[in-house]
Formats: C-alpha cells, structure tokens, sequence
C-alpha cells in the first residue's frame, strides 16, 4: 500500500499545501525555508447563529408561502404553466444558509547562523497522520512534525534541530474581527469575532458580512439573532528545552532554541451547541478554555502526545488497503506524470482520500463540509455549506465500503440536527408531517429554500436533499448489523423522513404517485421557446423516496414494528410509485416524461441515482435499464469536472466496466493547464490533479477525493444486490494486485488477491450477523455458511468445487 506522499518543492500557493485536521481542528500546512504557516479552520466557525432561521421561515409564510400557495404552484405545474410555477415556487425561497469561515493563522518564521536554509522536502505519513518537512544550511538542521490531535483536540507542532540551534518567531493572527491578542512567554491568546450573517458570492447586491452591532438588513429578518454565538478564541502553547522567550510587539520569539513545542487549542460556543446544545457564554471563557486545552496538549512530552495520536488514528488509516503490483510506499507527488502508471497513483488516491476522510469527520465534530476542514477565503465558494444535492452524500460513500464507518457519526448528528429544524418549515411551508430537507443547509441546520426569490428553482428549491442523507442511515445499519444504533439513532430519522415523503407523493389520477413540484438538481430542459426545471416525479425524486420508504420497511422488520401506520403506508405507496424508465433516445429518462436536454453533457447524473449509489438499478436483473443508464453516463461524462468524475467511475463500476472506469480514471492523470483558483464558466475548461494531490473542481471541493475511494472498492467488491460480488469489474491494466478491508453489507470483511486479472485468494471475515452468504465470482455463485468471529479463504477453484 501506498504510506506515504512526498513532495520535494515547497507549496506555491495554499491550494498545494498539506492538509490536516482531527475532525474538528483542521489546517492547511504551507512550509518553506523562512517559515512555517499554518493556515487553522474549526469546523465549528460558521457565521450565523442558531434558530435565526426561524425569523426568515416567519417572513416567508407571512409574504404568502404556506400550503395554499403550494397547491397554486402544484396546479400550474399540472396544467404545464411552468414559468407561472417558477416565479410562484421562488416565494418559498429563504435568503441562504450561512459560510464556513477560515479562522486563524499561526505563523512561524525561521532564521539561523550560516548559510540560508534549504527545503529538503515534505511528507505526509497516511498510516499515522503526521506531517514532516526538514530545511537545513552548512550548521544546522531542523526536523518539522505537524499533526491534529483528536485525543489532546489540538494542533501540536514540534521543531527539532539536529547540530545546531535555530530562532523562531511566532505570531498567531485572524483575517476576522480580531477582539483581544495577548502575547507573554509561552503563549499566544487570540479572541475572535465571528459575522452575524455571511452572503455567498452569488448573492452580488449583499455586503460580505453583517457583525455584532451593525445595522440590520431591509428584508433579512435573521440580522436581528444576537447571543453570543460570535465569540470564539484560539490559543496557541510554547515549550522549549532551552533558549530565550521573549515578546516583540504581537510576537513571540524564541532565540537559540534546540527544540520548541507548540499546541494550538480552539473554544467555540458552536462546538457545544452542536454536541449538546449547551453554550459557553462570554470571550472570556473561550480564552481560559482554549488556553487551558492548549497548555494540556503541549504539557505532554513529544513521543507521549505522538503516540496517543498515532494510537488513535493509525487503526482507521491501516483499516483497509490497496496494492497493485508495483505500488511504491512513498510516491514522490510532484514527479507524477501523465505517464505514471496506475500501480503508483490509484492506491496513492485511494489511500489519500481515506485519510481526508478521517481527517475531517469524527465523532463530536461536524460532517464533511463543501470543502471538507479547509477553507481560506473569507467568501468561500457556494458559502463552503452542505450541498445535499450530491456533495454531501459523496463525501460519506468510502465511509462504510473502506472501513470508515465511524466517520459516518458526524453525518447522522447533522441529519438529526436537520430533522428538528426540518420538521418545523414541512409544517409551515407544505402542511407535511415529517420533516424536510432542501438543497443547502448549514451548521445550524437551515432548513428553508435558498435564493432570496431571485434563485433559479434548478438549484435554490430541491425538497428531497434530506431524503438522500437519510437513505445513509440503513446502509450504516446493513453494514454493521447494530439494531441498537438502529433504534435508538436511526428510527426517529427515518420514521420522520419517510412521514414527509409520504406526504409529499400526490394521486394526481394517474397510475403513479408523483412528486409536485420536481425539480432533478441544477438541470434544466426545453419548454416552448426557453427552458424550464420544474416538472413532477424526476427520475431522483423518485429513487430517492422509494428508497427511504423501503429502508423504513425494512427498519421496521428488523425492529418488530410493523405495525406503525407510517411502515403501513410505506409499503403500500412503494408499489404506486413509478420505477425508472427508458427514454425514447434510449437513456434513462431523468424527467416525468420525455423531455429535450438542451445541455445533455450536464455535469450532474441525478437520474442515476437509483444505479449509484442506491443500487436499485442492477446490470444482471435489469440489463435493459442498465444498458440505458449507460448511454445515459456516456452523454453525461466530462474529464474535466471534479465530483462528476467520481461519480463516472462508481456507475461504471457498478455496470461492471472495468475498462470503462479505467479510461476516466486514467483522465485525473494529466495535470491541470489552468488557473484552480478560475471561478465562473471558464472553470469547465479544464481538470486534473493540483500539486497536493487533490483534485481540482476548480475551485477546490473536497468530495471528489472523499468519493474516489468508494469508487474504486466498487470496481473490486460489491455487495448492493445480496450476494458478495469479487472483482466485477476489475480494470484492465490492474493485472495483479490485493485489497485489505474492504467493507461489504452483512457486517462482513473481505481481503482479496488476484493476478493475471483473475482472483487467487479472497478471505471473508464476520464481524456481525450470522448466516450463509452468496458469493458470485464472474458467473459462478455458491453458498458460504458463515457466524461471526469466523473466517474463510477461497480461491478460484473453490468455486468450481462447491458449486459441483
């Protein structure tokens, strides 16, 4: 397996830094010879403040969006009235949600006797996440170590000189409102004010930023939420063995030092309230809090607070593995070539996007944002929010098919989050029980439309965003088999997604229950002279509440609650809703009926949905629809886009295209020939990999790597249809090679083996349930019985014998 990433350049910008993060804590390393930056995000700054969504959910029903103005919109959807459907529709449209914000930077600058200092390179271990980088000159030479505890929740940082001794001089700064700095040996104590309110780019008529004390905003009804949410306070710890302390103005400078130690500690009113919904009220507390976490972590001894670290992290990082033959322990990233064999990049990218997977989402912190922990701008791209309408959900595939599924805990808390606030605007807005999610929402759960009344309904008003993140809720449960988790985190979730999808189908008089109005996100198609992007039942909408209403049924059987009326319902609705079609040009009809596409290269694959990740579409029980739904992913498919990318990988896997999913992987390859920071449709122009092996959408989004992995273990091991799968669509060009850990449904591990394109050995492991288990290798199937704790081996001949 890939171990480590080497880069022997420093970062030209921060986009190729290193990044970072504990799940909550996170940072961009960006190190060259005269200094050491670190640019922190806490998942936890966000503007904005609880419950102000409730001032904009009031306007909204007092301007006239309530159920009555709903059925208005739904009748003029039926009477194919869609731009009268349009302009009404955007009356249930909110402001926005509100922006991840980049918090504080620790500067470290570096100077020493003799000759100027030299970059020998950098590091980042993906078995332990520690971060190293080495500069020396003709008389010393200092060893750098990063790493973003989770058991100390800090930044810790140790500076080691080897022959000689080196001076640093530390500043700790905020691009937000900076509201006290204290500066004494041994720390640096920095409180911070966060905006009320933060616009997002596209909203061009709003200022950036609404702070404490400012006038409120005509028409923007939340301005008025003030509690002390936007107090927060970072701290920055030093230790050193020797050497002098003193303070310099806002800087702290360490002279003639061997070794330094820093921690960097954080305290936020959102991290409560997120946990517990408790707060820890006033700047003053936040300083003594993040102060007294940072003196904890840097109080340990270097190897001690390494070690807990390591101890950690590593038994998620190492919990599954990928190896070709010929796959380097360190890939050396900026001597990558278009050229580069697979061997080298694709179990680097797959491990890669494991360890930004953990980086970001642990237990007690936030769910994966549009950037996942690391944000620099003050505007960031569409607010760095949660997208629901792909983004979210594919930060969390690799999560449970790789080993991960404890990173799934930040997802569920946001979702229960969503549920609560959720339930409130279903009510108000559509008259539903349930609750309902939409196609953006922020730390805060906002729950509401976006778009201020002006947001094309494509992308501003979506009603089933809540109902995709709720079908990870049973995937969480079949892979781990806990009817516990099931019942006591899952089953409100879903009984309440289900309630409102339920409410949400309409008999309309045909044979099918519709969803009215229906949007398939960010797309649109051609009506009369222009186009439109309301219709009723696309293909998603469709996938997505089927799937919720089975899930729920199945919930219910595993928890003896058939009986509920929900359940009831949910079983007799799935029938009436219409399954996916076949257009009359042969794809996957994504629209209620036929429908012109005046952009068929679209970016987004909604209408696959039921293919991947749902897997209610499957190559050998509908080879009709699959067959579709890949005409429908070859028109769809573009190079050059991040997270379509991905996504163009794992359909085409779970179309056992081997050779397919190869061609598009092989496309990351080839460096970027433009500007990652481009942002508008000159973005479109171009792909590839920056520097810091992530992939540029542009702008930066984290999804596409988080996703990737999950993408590659389909091509190795699916379990979706009921049986075990091995190497369905193995690439071509991966003749020999292993995979440690993979994850498949049934509480089942799986290590495999093969060469020559064909597999030597697999190995199932149960970790839950009991049970035979059907296991499918190319056409042959048999029958493995199967208890937990046990483990089988099984070779190709194997196959032959128990099925003779």
């Amino acid at each position: 397996m890939t171990r480590r990433l080497r880069w022997e350049g420093p970062p030209a910008r921060w986009i190729e830094g290193t990044p970072i993060g504990n799940g909550r804590l996170g940072a961009m390393i960006l190190a060259g010879t005269d200094g050491l930056h670190l640019q922190v995000n806490d998942g936890t700054v966000w503007s904005g403040a609880p419950d102000a969504w409730r001032a904009e959910l009031d306007a909204l029903v007092r301007a006239g969006a309530d159920p009555a103005a709903l059925e208005e919109v739904r009748r003029a959807v039926r009477e194919d009235r869609l731009a009268d459907a349009d302009r009404m529709l955007r009356a249930f449209e909110g402001t926005y949600s509100q922006e991840f914000l980049p918090y504080v930077d620790l500067r470290a600058r570096f100077s020493a006797a003799g000759a100027a200092l030299a970059f020998e390179g950098r590091t980042l271990d993906l078995e332990d996440a520690v971060y190293t980088d080495r500069i020396a000159n003709d008389l010393v030479s200092v060893t750098r170590r990063v790493w973003a505890s989770r058991p100390d929740d800090a930044l810790q940082v140790e500076l080691a000189a080897d022959g000689g001794r080196f001076d640093v001089s530390l500043e700790l700064t905020t691009r937000l409102r900076r509201r006290s700095l204290r500066v004494e040996p041994g720390v640096l104590e920095l409180g911070v004010e966060l905006p009320l309110d933060g616009a997002p780019l596209h909203e061009t008529d709003v200022a950036p930023f609404r702070w404490a004390g400012d006038p409120a905003r005509p028409g923007h009804p939340a301005d008025g939420v003030v509690d002390g949410w936007e107090n927060v306070a970072a701290a920055v710890t030093a230790v050193t063995t020797d050497g002098q302390q003193t303070v310099v103005g806002d800087r702290l400078e360490i002279t003639g030092a061997t070794t330094v130690r820093l921690a960097l500690a954080s305290s936020t009113a959102a991290e409560d309230w997120f946990r517990d919904r408790s707060s820890v009220p006033g700047l003053d507390r936040h300083l003594d809090r993040a102060t007294a976490r940072a003196r904890v972590a840097v109080a340990r001894g270097a190897e001690d607070a390494l070690a807990r670290h390591v101890a950690d992290v590593r038994p998620l990082l190492t919990a599954a593995s990928l190896r070709l033959a010929g796959t380097p322990e360190v890939v050396v990233v900026d001597r990558l070539t278009a050229d580069d064999d697979q061997a080298a990049i694709a179990p680097a990218l797959f491990q890669y996007g494991r360890y930004l997977l953990v980086s970001a989402s642990r237990p007690g912190g936030p769910a994966v944002n549009l950037q996942g922990l690391w944000n620099d701008d003050l505007r960031p791209p569409w607010s760095s929010n949660y997208t629901t309408n792909i983004n979210v959900p594919m930060h969390y595939w690799a999560a449970e098919t790789t080993g991960l599924g404890e990173t799934v805990e930040p997802l569920v808390h946001l979702v229960e989050v969503m549920a609560e606030t959720g339930a409130i605007a279903a009510e108000a807005l559509y008259g539903a029980r349930g609750w309902v999610g939409h196609h953006n929402t922020d730390l805060w759960g906002w729950p509401l439309p976006v778009g201020r009344g002006h947001g094309d309904p494509a992308w501003a008003v979506w009603m089933t965003g809540g109902t995709w993140l709720t079908t990870h809720l049973m995937e969480h449960y079949r892979f781990t088999l806990d009817s516990s988790w099931l019942r006591d985190r899952a089953w409100p979730i879903l009984h309440g997604a289900a309630a409102f999808a339920l409410d949400w189908l309409l008999d309309e008089g045909g044979p099918w229950l519709v969803t009215n109005p229906s949007t398939s996100p960010e797309n649109h198609f051609v009506h009369g002279d222009g186009v439109a992007a309301i219709d009723r039942a696309t293909a998603i909408d469709r996938a997505l509440i089927a799937q919720v209403l089975d899930d729920l049924v199945e919930a219910a059987a595993v928890l003896g609650r058939e009986e509920d009326d929900v359940v009831d319902r949910a079983r007799r609705a799935v029938p009436r809703i219409e399954p996916d079609a076949v257009g009359a040009d042969g794809r996957i009809r994504e629209w209620h009926v036929d429908r012109d596409d005046p952009n068929p290269a679209h970016g987004h694959f909604s209408a696959l949905v039921g293919l991947y990740p749902l897997g209610r579409i499957d190559a050998d029980r509908d080879p009709a629809l699959a067959a579709a739904a890949a005409a429908f992913a070859s028109g769809r498919a573009h190079p050059a886009e991040g997270w379509p990318w991905t996504w163009s990988i794992a359909l085409r896997a779970r179309l056992r295209d081997g050779a397919g999913a190869e061609a598009i992987l092989r496309s990351t390859f080839l460096p970027p020939d433009g500007d990652p920071e481009l942002r508008g449709a000159e973005r479109w122009a171009w792909g590839g990999l920056v520097p810091t092996f992530l992939r540029a959408h542009p702008p930066f989004q984290v999804d596409v790597s988080l996703g990737l992995p999950a993408a590659l273990a389909e091509l190795l091991l699916q379990s979706h249809a009921g049986e075990l799968v091995l190497l369905p669509a193995l690439p071509p060009s991966w003749g020999a090679g292993s995979v440690r850990g993979l994850r498949a449904r049934g509480g089942i591990t799986v290590d495999l083996t093969w060469d020559g394109g064909a597999l030597t050995s697999a190995t199932l492991t149960r970790t839950a349930g009991s049970g035979d288990v059907v296991v499918r290798l190319d056409e042959g199937r048999i029958r493995v019985p199967l208890d937990a704790g046990e483990e089988v081996t099984l070779d190709a001949d194997a196959f032959l014998r128990l099925a003779g």
